[in-house]
């Protein structure tokens, strides 16, 4: 089953998933259909960190 995603604008990224013959894509439906992100933590962090709040406090090192 293939994960398409929801935006309404992916069928004009033909970077992603190109069904023109001939023609280069990443192809990743079929990647999204066999990976899922389990187990996998993300944080993104740039210079605007304020070490001191609360949230980030205890957790920041």
């Amino acid at each position: 089953m293939a994960r398409i995603p929801s935006d309404p604008l992916f069928s004009t990224q033909w970077h992603l998933q190109n069904i023109t013959p001939g023609l280069l894509d990443l192809n990743v439906v079929d990647v999204w259909d066999d990976y899922t992100g389990a187990g996998v933590d993300v944080a993104v962090i740039d210079d605007a960190v304020q070490r001191s709040h609360p949230d980030l406090d205890e957790n920041y090192s």
